[in-house]
Parts: structure tokens; C-alpha cells; sequence
């Protein structure tokens, strides 16, 4: 996904009525018009990236959800660099390796005043299924290479806290789709850690 769209999806977001810190619910905001989290918002850079000498939670913002350990635990990749960003209200983390540009991680966090109907209705993707356990509604998908990357694995939900999150894994490129589809169920695992950090 480009930056410009990205950025973009921030924007509706704040329109939303997302508000305050991401750990946090909003004083207040309009269910009825929640954007979908189908594409999460990656921005440009707002902190110093946190290296592998430090946690991934040392970079700020949604990073302080991810952790290098968990991460490789959960899908078998070890990442080193973590770098947060975002448009207010919304945050993000991306992990990178240090002489790679693929494979990625990125986390998106967005406070909501949607329930889980809503969720469901609007911002869940058309056909994508959804995610037992995972917050008060989940969903995953596997995504075509778009741009240098391979396909993208990524899983959405709503968290019992009044967040709205995704987590994206994008493969390098030349995978095939059936590899990709295998990591899904692991990236859900991983969301339901990430979701247990409140």
C-alpha cells in the first residue's frame, strides 16, 4: 500500500472521531462512521528507530505492543528494527530486519467507539474469515503482492478496550499464496498476545 494512501486512511480515521492515546477509548466518536481497518495506516516515521540493542518497545507508540522475542516465537522471523509512527490519533510499528527490506511486520492502532456489529458490517473485509478468540470481533485475510513486497498476511479486530487494530506480515516477494495463507492462523496467535497488552 502507498504512503499516500496510507496517509489518507489516517485521515478518515481522524474524521471517525478517533481521539486520545491508542491504549485508551475515546471521550467520544461516531460509530456509524468507522473506516476500514482493512488497510492499516503506516505513516512516516515520528520517533527514533529502536534498535536490536533495545526492545521494539523502546521506539514509542504502537510499538510498545510488539516485542522481537514474541514476534520470532510466534512466526519464525526475527526482526531488529522497530520504528513507530502514525497521524494522531492513530499509531503505528513497523519491524524491520536490518539488511532487508522484506519481510515486515506493521501494527496499526486506532481507538473506536464501534461495537462489534459495526466492526462486523464495516470495517470487517467482504468474505474474510473471521477469528475465534480474538477480541470481540476478528477477522484474517491473505493479500496479493502489491509493489516490491510479496503477499501480505493480515489479521483485523476490535479489542474488548475500544481499539481497533491490525497486523500486517508482508513476505518478500516471489512466495507463493499457499505459504502465505499458512502463516495465518500464527499471525492470529500473534494478535491475540498483542491484544492482551493493554
Amino acid at each position: 500500500m502507498s504512503l499516500k494512501a496510507t496517509i489518507a486512511v489516517l485521515g478518515l480515521l481522524t474524521l471517525a472521531g478517533c481521539s486520545g492515546d491508542p491504549k485508551q477509548p475515546p471521550a467520544s466518536a461516531d460509530p456509524t462512521k468507522v473506516e476500514s481497518a482493512a488497510q492499516p495506516p503506516v505513516a512516516a516515521p515520528s520517533r527514533v528507530p529502536a534498535s536490536a540493542a533495545q526492545p521494539a518497545a523502546a521506539a514509542g507508540g504502537a510499538c510498545e505492543l510488539l516485542d522481537y522475542e514474541v514476534v520470532a516465537q510466534a512466526l519464525g522471523e526475527r526482526f531488529q528494527v522497530a520504528v513507530s509512527g502514525g497521524v494522531a490519533p492513530a499509531a503505528t510499528c513497523v519491524l524491520k530486519q536490518v539488511d532487508s527490506r522484506f519481510p515486515d511486520l506493521t501494527l496499526a492502532v486506532a481507538p473506536t467507539k464501534a461495537d462489534a456489529k459495526v466492526f462486523a458490517s464495516t470495517v470487517t473485509p467482504k468474505g474474510a474469515p473471521t477469528v475465534a478468540g480474538l477480541g470481540k470481533a476478528a477477522y484474517s485475510r491473505t493479500l496479493p503482492p502489491d509493489g516490491a513486497g510479496g503477499h501480505t498476511v493480515e489479521v483485523g479486530w476490535l479489542s474488548a478496550n475500544s481499539r481497533m487494530l491490525t497486523v500486517r506480515y508482508t513476505l518478500p516477494a516471489g512466495g507463493d499464496a499457499a505459504a502465505a495463507g499458512a502463516l495465518a492462523p500464527k499471525l492470529a496467535e500473534l494478535a491475540k498476545k498483542i491484544d492482551a497488552k493493554k
